[in-house]
Parts: structure tokens; sequence; C-alpha cells
């Protein structure tokens, strides 16, 4: 017998080949009389979840992070070693790191929030405050929605150089910015050198909330951020009003404009024919 053959006799058959059918496979009933669940095929997959379709989603922060309304871009500025890095750590993160590092340059995070029921994304800028990098520093001012100006309570020097950092703020952010004023550290009594009445009243002169927050405590720290970015909104929200007032007022001109240069086009006769009595 050649081998083609022999091949062929002990290949198996399947049913459809012998013409039969495949019977249903019945499952035996389980031992508690229970039925027992589908059995799952191939191509196909089971669901034991109930069907809560009609149950609208949980506003959770991972769907958040899918959909936000809005990105706020905020600034962190300060002396060094006034507890920058350290506040936006305990914000972002909720841990509290006790070892110093000094900033290099800049460094960058990012938080979705639930600002009253809106889901927004803050850009959280944490800057060195070292004197070196102060000439960087101040590029990443362009653009930012938000500034939070820090002091430390222990430190009468870090105090002393808000005025520095106000003034920069002037001169390279945005006129319509908004800024809360943060003093770091006031759990540390014993230590205190600046009054909260002292950091009150610079607050108010500058038209800035005030918080006296605590890192290492976990004290105002969120107040601080939400109510920095809940006046970022107020800003955009009068911005927005402000705006089709402002384009019309610029459409006007442009039109005012346009007429006078074509008054002016116009020779002394035609100019003179144009208001001529026509009767």
């Amino acid at each position: 017998m050649s081998y083609e053959k022999l091949h062929d006799v002990r290949a198996p058959l399947t049913p459809a080949a012998r013409g039969l059918k495949r019977r249903p496979r019945i499952d035996p009933p389980s031992p508690s009389g229970a039925a027992r669940p589908p059995r799952a095929t191939p191509g196909r997959r089971l669901c034991c979840r109930p069907n809560n379709s009609s149950k609208p989603p949980e506003t959770t922060a991972a769907n958040m992070a899918l959909d936000f309304a809005a990105t706020y871009k905020v600034l962190v500025l300060g002396d060094s070693n006034v507890g920058k890095t350290c506040i936006v750590h305990r914000y972002c993160d909720e841990r509290y790191y006790d070892t110093y590092i000094s900033t290099i340059g800049i460094d960058f995070k990012q938080k979705i929030i639930n600002l009253d029921g809106t889901p927004i994304k803050l850009q959280i800028w944490d800057t060195a405050g070292q004197e070196r990098f102060r000439t960087l520093t101040t590029a990443y001012y362009r653009g930012a929605m938000g500034i939070l100006l820090m002091y430390d309570v222990t430190s009468l020097e870090s105090f002393n150089h808000l005025s520095y950092w106000l003034r920069n703020i002037q001169e390279n952010a945005s006129p319509d910015v908004v800024k809360v004023l943060a003093a770091n550290k006031c759990d540390a009594t014993a230590h205190r050198a600046v009054d909260a009445e002292r950091g009150q009243k610079i607050a108010e002169n500058f038209d800035m909330p005030f918080f006296e927050v605590s890192c290492k405590e976990n004290i105002n720290i969120e107040e601080a951020f939400l109510t920095l970015a809940r006046r970022i909104r107020e800003q955009r929200g009068r911005r927005d009003e402000q705006l089709p007032l402002l384009q019309a007022s610029l459409f006007e001109a442009s039109e005012r404009e346009g007429a006078d240069s074509i008054i002016k086009a116009q020779s002394p006769s035609q100019q003179g024919d144009a208001w001529r009595c026509t009767c």
C-alpha cells in the first residue's frame, strides 16, 4: 500500500464528512439543582455585570482625566526655600517630603480638579527661587492665568522680597493675571517672624486673597489652589463678556477710519458738490 493511501485510511473523518449531524451538548444538572450558567463559546464574551445602561456614569477622576472643560496655567513664585516644591507635591501627589532639594530651572505638574462640578486641568509650574535662574523663569510668565506667590513666615527676608516678585509680575505677566498670596510654615509658631496681619495687609493692597498654609500639616493647601482656580474662571468670564463690546468698538473705529480716508481722497470740488444743496 502506498503512503498516500495509508494516510487517507488512518486520517479521522469529521462528522460532516460521515454525513452525520452534531448533537447539541446537554450539560448535566448541578448537584444543588440550580441552573448552570451558560457556557462561553468562541467569539462570544459573557458579561455577568447587571445591565445599568439607564444609570448615568459617575464622575470620577479617571473620567475627568479624559474630558475637561478648560486648562489653567498656574505659576508658583517666591524666594528659595519657602516651600514652593513642597506645596506642589502636597497638592498634586498628596505627599509631604521632609528632604530639601533646590529646583533647577523649572518643574511641571498637572492635576484634574472638580471645580464646582466642572472638571478643570491645572498646569502648575514650580519655578526656581534662586537668583541665577530668575532670568529663565521670567520667560514662563507669559500665558500664565494665575500666580501663587509664597513667602515663609519664619523668614523676614522672604517677606521683604515680595515687593520684588510683585514688580516682576507687573513687568512680565499679563495685566489681568490672578494672584493669591500664601504664607507657608504657619505651623512653626515658635519660629514665626512675620505676623499674619502684615501678610493680610499687603494682600489687600494688591487685591489678593491671603492664606496661611502648612505643607507639613496640610493646612489650607487645597483652599488656596481652589480659590485661585475660581478667580481665574471669573476673570475669563468677564473677559468673554467684554469681548463682543471690544470687537464692536474696533469695527466702528475701522469704519470711521475708512470713511475719513475716502473723504480725504476726494478733490475739494468733489467735497463741495457732495454738500451742495440740490433743491
